[in-house]
């Protein structure tokens, strides 16, 4: 904008009219949209906004998804991550609400063994919640080899004692203290449960799910050619680029979720959504939406071909 008196330009935010928000020692409380919108396009425009949150919309669901477990807005946006259309809690602020909840009487990590010896080295987590029996969870060098982890690139390499700690942390807290956490597992598992690390924008996600790797050691045995001619391949289970929606990423991520995990072709469920008159369309939200409602039934339907 220009400084009319100096003839200068000047940098300023633009934002939508202020609106009146109460303040407490824990900072700004909002009770309305208008309020977690004006606030969303003021962090959207800030150097402390987290990467990935530039939209105020994405930005006013991680503080309502925050405000859902006790956190308060800032620390929402700092705590909180979706991983491939997922939302989950960084481990050490699961251990801070639940610590904050006054439900845990006490609670302790150690790590056990030697990690240079074996795979039994391991962390083992002990808690104790008021009114109940101690509990522990202990999750291994073993275990991790198991899923796949272990010296898996990224944080498993360069901080394995520190995500055996999590992953044993994340189990017991999410057990013992579901409804603290409403249910939502810690960001660091879901990275490591996910197939592969994806960006979640739609012309990003064709090209980041691929085929299984064949396995060299032991081979798969001969299929019968009906067999492999019925099997679709991975390719063929996520929609072509011209298919994707511009409405609702979210929606559309979820159902192409479910297609993968259920091994169903998208045309499968193109052909399902517009047989019999039905003319539902998958590149709106509203057709993705109808196809998520009434999921089980389609699948059967599909199923049975």
């Amino acid at each position: 904008m220009e400084d009319k008196e100096n003839g200068k330009e000047v940098n300023q935010i633009e934002i939508a009219k202020p609106v009146q928000m109460a303040k407490s020692s824990g900072g700004l409380e909002m009770s309305s949209l208008d309020q977690m919108l004006t606030f969303a396009e003021y962090v959207a425009k800030s150097p402390f906004c987290p990467k990935g949150m530039t939209k105020p919309g994405d930005i006013v669901v991680a503080l309502q998804m925050g405000a859902e477990i006790g956190l308060p807005p800032m620390s929402a946006l700092q705590n909180t991550a979706v991983i491939n259309g997922r939302p989950g809690i960084y481990g050490d602020a699961a251990l801070a609400l639940v610590r904050a909840s006054g439900l845990l009487e006490y609670y302790k990590e150690e790590m056990i063994g030697n990690k240079t010896s074996g795979d039994d080295y391991s962390c083992k987590v002990t808690v104790k919640r008021f009114g109940y029996e101690e509990a522990t969870e202990e999750f291994t060098i073993d275990d991790a080899k198991r899923a796949g982890l272990w010296n898996k690139a990224g944080p498993w390499t360069q901080y394995p004692k520190r995500m055996l700690k999590f992953r044993a942390r994340g189990f017991i807290l999410r057990d013992h203290f579901g409804d603290v956490l409403k249910g939502f597992k810690t960001t660091e598992e879901l990275q490591d449960i996910a197939e592969e690390p994806r960006n979640v924008t739609p012309g990003n996600l064709i090209n980041s799910v691929s085929d299984e790797p064949e396995k060299e050691d032991k081979p798969e045995p001969e299929q019968k050619p009906e067999e492999k001619k019925d099997k679709p391949k991975q390719a063929e289970l996520i929609p072509s680029q011209a298919s994707l929606p511009t409405e609702a990423q979210v929606t559309w991520e979820k159902l192409v979720d479910l297609c993968v995990a259920n091994k169903i072709p998208w045309p499968e469920v193109q052909a399902w959504a517009s047989r019999d008159g039905r003319n539902i369309n998958l590149d709106t939200e509203e057709g993705c939406q109808k196809i998520l409602n009434a999921w089980e039934s389609v699948k059967e339907a599909i199923q049975r071909g």
